[in-house]
C-alpha cells in the first residue's frame, strides 16, 4: 500500500513539472526572453528582428573564427551520432533594467557526446588559491603592476581532436534564404544547397564535454 502511494507521488509531481515546463515554452510575456528560435519568430517584429540580429552575427562570427564547416549528410559514417545544438538567449540591460544589447550564444547538447569517442578527458587542470596569493605577495614585493585580462572567445582558440558532427542549428536555413550574405558565406564554408548537409566543428563550442581545456 505504501510503495503504490509512493508511486502515485511521483507519477504526480512528474506530470506537475511537465504541464508546468510545456506551459512555460507556450507562454512569452513582452518581457521575457525566448528560449527557442520558434519563440523568436512569434514576437513582434521590433524585438525578433534584433533577436534574429543577434543569431545572425553569432553564427557569422563562429564560421569566420572557423569554429565549422559543412558537410554532406551523406558522407558521415553510420556508426557516428550527431549530437544537436541550440541558441541561448540573453538580454543585457542597463541599471535602469531597460535593454541595451542582445546577446546569442550558440551551445552544443553536450550530454549527446559519446565517451571514448566523441571526448575522453575532460579535466582541465587550473590554478589553487595559494598560487594567486604567492604571485600576489610577489608583485607587491617587487612593486609591480598587476593586471588581469579576458580571453574573448577562448573555447574558439584551441583546435578539437576528436571529430564532432553536428545537426545545422534551427533557423541558420531560414536566414540563409532571407540572407543572400549568408548563403554566399556558407559557400565558402562548404555549404552545399544540393544536399542535406550537417556541420562538422573544427574547434570547440560552448558545453561540449572536453571545451574547458
Amino acid at each position: 500500500m505504501q510503495l503504490n502511494y509512493y508511486k502515485l507521488l511521483a507519477k504526480t509531481s512528474s506530470n506537475i513539472l511537465s504541464f508546468v515546463y510545456k506551459a512555460r515554452k507556450r507562454v512569452i510575456s513582452k518581457d521575457s526572453t525566448p528560449t527557442t528560435y520558434k519563440q523568436v519568430l512569434k514576437l513582434p517584429r521590433d524585438k525578433r528582428s534584433k533577436w534574429l540580429e543577434a543569431i545572425t552575427k553569432e553564427f557569422i562570427q563562429l564560421l569566420e573564427l572557423g569554429v565549422f564547416k559543412f558537410l554532406p549528410r551523406s558522407l558521415l559514417s553510420s556508426n557516428r551520432k550527431l549530437i544537436t545544438c541550440r541558441n541561448v538567449l540573453k538580454v543585457k540591460k542597463e541599471a535602469k533594467n531597460r535593454p541595451i544589447k542582445y546577446k546569442s550564444r550558440l551551445v552544443a547538447r553536450g550530454f549527446m557526446q559519446v565517451e571514448g569517442l566523441d571526448y575522453t578527458v575532460t579535466y582541465a587542470s587550473t590554478s589553487i588559491l595559494p598560487t594567486w596569493r604567492i604571485l600576489l605577495a610577489i608583485g607587491a614585493v617587487l612593486d609591480w603592476e598587476i593586471e588581469q585580462a579576458d580571453s574573448i572567445g577562448a573555447f574558439f582558440n584551441s583546435a578539437l581532436r576528436e571529430e564532432i558532427y553536428m545537426e545545422i542549428p534551427k533557423g541558420l536555413l531560414d536566414l540563409v534564404a532571407s540572407n543572400k550574405a549568408i548563403y554566399k558565406l556558407l559557400l565558402e564554408y562548404s555549404y552545399n544547397p544540393s544536399t542535406p548537409n550537417i556541420i562538422k566543428l573544427s574547434k570547440a563550442l560552448y558545453s561540449l564535454k572536453q571545451s574547458p581545456r
